[in-house]
């Protein structure tokens, strides 16, 4: 089994369906799409799986607030139709996407040449983050790959880093088990 898995719906490579696809091809009896922020792969992941008879459970990579930092917190058997939930995911986006045009403007400050479009065609999904800055800073020749995109520029304290909004633990762990 494998219970933290992303799609293109956040970070990930594969397409929900791409990703089932996946598991079941390496034989997994059980699997778990936990994009971060989202839950728009939910109901592709759940269909294919259907059809293949791999077990699916839906679920979801949520960023709280830490005295030390920041902690994901992973939701499993989720209700991705939760009006809460769904309100709670759509200020996440929100801040995302506050968050993105000045991780743009600090590296561009810093002599990267790369657009807000080209971040975009990387991310297929809704949901933008800084692998997706990641990858093309390495398509472009500015880093040679993810890791020293991270720790170089974009990781947590280095020069293109803007902190995320994030939820108190308590309010994170109350929306998981009203959403299931």
């Amino acid at each position: 089994i494998d219970l933290h898995t992303h799609s293109t719906s956040s970070d990930g490579g594969l397409s929900p369906s791409k990703l089932t696809e996946y598991a079941y091809k390496k034989k997994l009896s059980a699997f778990s799409l936990t994009d971060h922020d989202t839950v728009n792969g939910l109901y592709e992941a759940n269909k294919i799986s259907k059809k293949l008879g791999i077990e699916f459970v839906p679920g979801l990579e949520i960023s709280a607030k830490w005295d030390i930092g920041e902690l994901h917190i992973l939701g499993y058997y989720i209700d991705p139709t939760n009006e809460e939930l769904l309100k709670a995911l759509s200020k996440f986006l929100d801040a995302r996407n506050k968050r993105n045009p000045k991780i743009l403007s600090k590296l561009n400050d810093l002599g990267f040449d790369i657009s807000l479009k080209e971040i975009e065609s990387k991310a297929i999904g809704n949901v933008i983050g800084r692998p997706h800055f990641a990858r093309v800073m390495m398509d472009k020749g500015y880093v040679e790959n993810f890791e020293e995109a991270f720790e170089k520029y974009i990781g947590d304290g280095k020069p293109a880093y803007v902190s995320k909004d994030k939820m108190e633990i308590a309010y994170d762990f109350d929306l998981m088990q009203k959403s299931g």
